[in-house]
């Protein structure tokens, strides 16, 4: 059934952010009980890349003291603004070591150590500031290699030699799954990351916790609950449009003030260039593609590329749109019907169909 605007989660005040809170804890909890465990075995992430200082503000009022960012300048810059908030920040994303003084000065936790190099920057930064740091040590448990992280044959080495770094609290265990909808190969991904816990967890060196294992955002969490995860993922209380934008197109033309004016907060992506990662926590995914033939090796890559994640989020039914010059292939990839036409005219004067489910 096509998605209305009215369906698409609304978050302007503190009432409502709280509100959506509330949702994703009782689906945290629901699926606690679908796996036997206690709702407090779960810690729910909050994350609030390309949120604003005040829809924060709210978030926080709200009960959001904890919050995940993937850019860590970006977080820097908000943790300063916000000093008076006494919001924990965690940092999500990949981190180069040139980047490392930054979350020493303000991070409570870095959830994507994957390499001996940022964890001595870090190690450096952190004995300047004087400053610990929880980590959780990134795997890649997909074998895609657009993300990043450390192959499960590698982290028993690189976890024997963490204790070199005493500013370093080693928590646990973070992945990101694969972007396909099938459930079950994403559940694999989940249970290989906890299966290493269990293994780590014997031959760990001492000092080690690795209790934890942070997986799940805001399509897959409740499949991570039920294979063990306890840090989830979700921009939750918040609404975050992620454009996923071909190249070829300059500007967004009419659908970028359409979703301003309706509270959208808008982050944008190149498509084959910029990781997908942040797609998966979007509450709304916005595809945008150019004229599209399976002879075009500059365009085609770009709906491979894509098609298992709009399929993923039409299944799970969460707001989504595929927004195309020359529709007709991207249809038939996705078994979606044309409901719309969103933007009137489009780069080179086309017309752009719209395709939601």
């Amino acid at each position: 059934m096509p998605l209305a605007a009215a369906d698409w989660p609304m978050a302007q005040s503190v009432e409502q952010i709280a509100a959506n809170l509330a949702t994703v804890r009782q689906r945290i909890a629901d699926a606690c009980a679908r796996a036997g465990r206690a709702p407090a075995s779960v810690r729910l992430l909050p994350v609030s890349k390309t949120v604003d200082a005040a829809r924060i503000r709210r978030a926080v009022a709200a009960g959001g003291h904890e919050l995940g960012e993937n850019k860590v300048q970006e977080a820097q810059r908000k943790a300063e603004a916000m000093a008076d908030l006494g919001v924990h920040w965690s940092v999500i994303g990949h981190l180069q070591t040139n980047k490392a003084r930054y979350v020493a000065r303000f991070a409570s936790e870095f959830q994507a150590l994957d390499s001996l190099r940022v964890a001595e920057a870090l190690q450096q930064r952190l004995q300047l500031e004087d400053r610990t740091l929880e980590v959780f040590v990134q795997v890649n448990t997909s074998a895609e290699p657009s993300k990043y992280g450390l192959e499960p044959g590698a982290v028993e080495g690189f976890v024997q030699q963490l204790p070199a770094f005493d500013r370093l609290r080693v928590r646990g265990l973070m992945t990101l799954a694969v972007f396909t909808p099938d459930v079950e190969r994403v559940r694999a991904c989940f249970v290989r990351l906890r299966e290493l816990r269990d293994q780590l967890q014997c031959s760990a060196p001492a000092g080690l916790e690795l209790s934890q294992l942070s997986m799940g955002m805001s399509g897959d969490f409740e499949v991570a609950i039920e294979e063990g995860a306890t840090v989830v993922r979700r921009s939750a209380g918040m609404k975050h449009a992620l454009v996923l934008q071909h190249v070829a197109f300059e500007d967004l033309g009419t659908l970028k003030p359409l979703l301003l004016a309706q509270g959208w907060q808008l982050q944008v992506l190149q498509a084959g260039v910029d990781p997908l990662d942040d797609a998966e926590a979007a509450e709304l995914l916005v595809v945008l593609g150019g004229p599209i033939s399976a002879n075009d090796t500059e365009t085609y890559p770009f709906v491979t590329d894509s098609i298992a994640l709009l399929r993923r989020r039409l299944q799970q039914q969460r707001p989504t749109l595929g927004i195309c010059l020359g529709a007709q292939l991207m249809a038939r990839a996705l078994g979606a019907s044309v409901v719309a036409t969103l933007v009137p005219a489009g780069p080179a004067g086309h017309s752009g169909t719209a395709l939601a489910r």
